[in-house]
């Protein structure tokens, strides 16, 4: 499991309990037993991957927009002028479980993932255990992905984000937003990164989740293989029309 900081871009103090309220610098306790308890290495927002995701390629299971008027991943996937916007979200739709596939346009380094999601609330949990998956090429659904290890797992702290009935269209609260530093060595070469929401702290998968922001951060390395063209491009062209928890980008139905 990772250590995390909530992101706080006016100050930075450390508490004595496992986790910081760090500045956007990535200040934060990396509680991760077992490993190097060296501070991870700073991270800053001009370091968003945001420019190098292609965004009509990102696939998504079992989750719906808000607003099925543009890309469902832009309800999730939004730049740093968008950050504290809340009236655009991603929401899991049967169940608590989401499936995010976010392909890049170069091969990239991923230093950290910045999370905004939902406190607990009426039918609402916050998502807990929250997989990451490296270049993962195979057919993208449920029962593939759970007989997978993942190369990194977090956990998101419970109760922190944004209360489920919020209703305004922005809040401007640092501390709603949790930074995950990533170990280096293992996200180099990134093509593609899949993440799986995998259940909540409710226990009950019956309660849905929202994610309001999700950023990445890290570098561009260099070109994609196959002439620059990622590889799950291959299942977005001909996606499969039994999966029933796949929402698609162009026509923005849930199936």
């Amino acid at each position: 499991m990772s250590g995390f900081s909530c992101e706080d871009e006016l100050h930075s103090h450390n508490h004595d309990h496992g986790h910081s309220h760090g500045d956007d610098h990535g200040h934060g306790h990396n509680h991760d037993h077992g490993h190097s308890h060296e501070p991870p290495a700073e991270t800053f927002s001009n370091q968003s991957l945001y420019t190098h995701i292609d965004m009509t390629k990102v696939q998504v299971l079992n989750g719906v927009s808000n607003d099925r008027s543009s890309l469902v991943s832009k309800s999730f996937l939004k730049p740093q002028d968008e950050k504290y916007n809340t009236s655009l979200y991603l929401e899991s739709d049967a169940d608590c479980q989401v499936l995010l596939q976010i392909p890049f346009t170069a091969s990239v380094k991923i230093f950290a993932i910045i999370l905004r999601v939902n406190k607990g609330g009426s039918g609402y949990s916050t998502p807990r255990h929250i997989q990451l998956y490296k270049n993962y090429n195979k057919n993208l659904d449920f029962d593939t992905i759970n007989d997978l290890k993942a190369e990194y797992t977090v956990e998101f702290p419970d109760n922190v984000g944004i209360e489920p009935d919020y209703n305004n269209e922005s809040l401007f609260d640092d501390d709603t937003f949790i930074k995950f530093d990533l170990p280096r060595n293992i996200f180099q070469n990134c093509e593609n990164l899949t993440v799986l929401v995998k259940d909540n702290w409710s226990g009950d998968e019956d309660d849905l989740n929202r994610l309001y922001f999700c950023e990445l951060r890290g570098e561009a390395t260099g070109k994609l293989r196959n002439s620059g063209v990622p590889i799950v491009a291959v299942y977005e062209a001909a996606p499969n029309p039994a999966d029933v928890k796949l929402e698609s980008q162009t026509i923005n139905y849930a199936s």
